[in-house]
């Protein structure tokens, strides 16, 4: 890791912390998680994407590999158990380690079309976006059933997703192309425009005030 150039957008979201860094994915566990597979309680998760590797990075010490072997890293969220997922653009899959997962490395949906962001919607959901696709999916963590909730998204690159208590109600969509970020509702369907006239963002986060804060690829 040493050596890259990195730009990040950071915040505090229901115990999650969320970095989008230029070049690479991060994310941290969750203060709620239970630690696993070497994973504890204020640990960075670093998808590199041209190694194809996700990294654990303590609070001290060197950086340590979790997963190895993928195609390109497009995306990673940690979840409540202290499982870590990564979307492999390459081999068009979502795969998952440590928590429900114990040490191995397994696939948790397959089929998938450019998967790149991935967020967690739920305690057995996430989402993941199709940049080339232009879609937003829902995987069913349980079953690893996906089902396409948006279509018509322009190079949909990063997403964050809002809460109203334990629901999901809206999801924010960096498009890349488009240079604008979308709200989505809970059915998929769009909502409104948060903001236009991007260059090309490629990260989002929403601070403790709600906030949201762009990273773009001008």
């Amino acid at each position: 890791l040493g050596g890259m150039r990195v730009a990040v957008a950071w915040t505090h979201l229901r115990g999650l912390f969320l970095l989008t860094v230029v070049g690479l994915l991060v994310t941290s566990l969750p203060v709620h998680a239970a630690p696993s597979a070497g994973l504890e309680p204020g640990n960075l998760v670093v998808a590199d994407q041209d190694a194809g590797q996700v990294f654990r990075v303590p609070s001290e010490g060197a950086p340590e590999v979790m997963i190895s072997g993928l195609g390109s890293v497009e995306g990673v969220a940690v979840l409540a158990d202290g499982a870590v997922l990564a979307a492999d653009r390459d081999a068009g899959t979502v795969v998952g380690t440590g928590g429900r997962y114990g040490d191995r490395t397994i696939k948790v949906a397959c089929g998938l079309v450019s998967p790149m962001a991935i967020a967690v919607a739920g305690p057995e959901t996430v989402y993941v976006s199709s940049f080339t696709g232009g879609t937003l999916s829902r995987i069913d963590l349980e079953t690893g059933q996906v089902d396409e909730l948006a279509t018509g998204l322009d190079g949909p690159s990063a997403m964050v997703v809002l809460r109203s208590g334990q629901r999901t109600s809206q999801t924010l969509v960096a498009e890349g192309f488009a240079g604008a970020v979308g709200v989505l509702g809970r059915n998929g369907r769009r909502s409104g425009t948060l903001v236009e006239g991007l260059g090309r963002p490629a990260g989002l986060a929403v601070g403790a005030g709600g906030a949201v804060y762009i990273a773009d690829r001008r």
